[in-house]
C-alpha cells in the first residue's frame, strides 16, 4: 500500500480497508484451471481484495489469465477489487494498460483496466525516502537492467537507506537488493564497497560487505561445481575413447579437457559410444 501511495498510483487507496491480509493467491474454477497471483490480499471469505502482479515482460497469455482471475475473485468475493501491475519497463506498462480488451466476432467486448505502476527512474528517485526506507528496495529493483551513472547512484542510495532500517531488517533488505542487482551492478557494488573512503566502516556497512562476500562466495562455489562437473565429463569422454581404442592426439585431448560446456560433452560422450573415429565424435550437426 505504501508503494502505491508513494508512486501516486493509489489515489483511491484511502478507501481500501486497512485490515487486508495476505491470503492464498491460487484461484480455482471448474474445469480445474489455476491462476497463481504473485500476491493476493483480501479480507475474510467475502469482501475487498487486491491482486498484485510483478511484470518484467509482455506476456500475451495474461490477457486471458488476468481476466479470469479478476472474474473469479469478483464472483467469489461479491465485490470488485483491484489488479495492480508493477513493472520497471515503459513498454510493459503501455502493454498492461491496453492489453485486456478482447472483442468477439459480433462485437462483444470484455475489458480490464488494471492499475499499472511503472517504476521509471523518476519514480525510483521518489522511493528513496528517508522516512520510508523499506521502499528503497523497489527503487533498486527498477534498476536491474540499467547500469549507468544514475542507476548506480540509485542502487547505492537504496543500500545506504537499508542501513537506516531497524537492525533486524537491515541484512534482509541488503540481501534483497543484491539479489535483484545485475551481474554488472553487483560487480560495481562489490568494487566500491572494498574502498573504505567511499563507505566508511560502521555496523551496517560491515553487514553490507558481509552480504557481498557471502553472495560472491556462493557464486564462486556454483561456478566451481559447474567446472568440476564439466571436468568429470571430459575425463569420462577420454575414458570412452581409451576403452574403444580410438586414438586421441594431443590436440584432441586439449580440446576435450578445455571444454566447459557440460551439454556439449554429453553429446560427444553419446557419439563416442558408437563412433569409430574422433572425427565421428566431433562432427557438426
Amino acid at each position: 500500500m505504501e508503494l502505491l501511495d508513494a508512486t501516486g498510483a493509489g489515489a483511491g487507496a484511502n478507501s481500501l480497508p486497512a485490515d487486508l491480509t495476505v491470503v492464498d493467491g491460487t484461484l480455482r474454477v471448474a474445469p480445474p484451471v489455476e491462476v497463481r497471483a504473485d500476491l493476493l490480499l483480501a479480507r475474510g471469505e467475502r469482501g475487498p481484495w487486491l491482486m498484485l502482479e510483478v511484470q518484467l515482460e509482455i506476456d500475451e497469455e495474461k490477457v486471458r489469465r488476468w481476466l479470469l482471475a479478476t472474474a473469479v475473485l469478483f464472483d467469489a468475493r461479491g465485490t470488485m477489487g483491484d489488479l495492480v501491475v508493477i513493472t520497471p519497463h515503459a513498454h510493459v506498462a503501455r502493454w498492461a494498460r491496453a492489453m485486456a480488451k478482447p472483442t468477439g466476432a459480433l462485437g462483444t467486448r470484455v475489458a480490464l483496466a488494471p492499475c499499472v505502476v511503472w517504476l521509471s527512474r523518476a519514480v525510483a528517485e521518489t522511493l528513496l525516502d528517508e522516512t520510508r526506507p523499506e521502499l528503497a528496495f523497489f527503487a533498486a529493483w527498477a534498476m536491474q537492467e540499467r547500469h549507468g551513472r544514475a542507476a548506480k547512484r540509485i542502487v547505492r542510495e537504496a543500500v545506504r537507506l537499508a542501513g537506516t532500517l531497524p537492525e533486524a531488517l537491515q541484512a534482509p533488505q541488503i540481501r534483497a537488493i543484491l539479489s535483484v542487482a545485475s551481474e554488472k551492478m553487483f560487480a560495481w557494488l562489490k568494487e566500491t564497497a572494498m574502498i573504505p573512503a567511499t563507505m566508511p566502516e560502521s555496523p551496517w556497512v560491515r553487514r553490507y560487505r558481509e552480504e557481498l562476500e557471502a553472495r560472491g562466495k556462493a557464486e564462486w562455489k556454483a561456478e566451481g561445481k559447474a567446472e568440476g562437473k564439466a571436468e568429470g565429463k571430459a575425463e569420462g569422454l577420454l575414458a570412452v575413447f581409451a576403452a574403444r581404442q580410438i586414438a586421441v592426439s594431443d590436440a584432441t585431448r586439449t580440446r576435450v579437457l578445455g571444454c566447459t560446456d557440460a551439454a556439449q560433452l554429453d553429446t560427444w560422450i553419446h557419439r563416442a559410444v558408437t563412433a569409430t573415429s574422433v572425427e565421428d565424435v566431433f562432427r557438426s550437426g
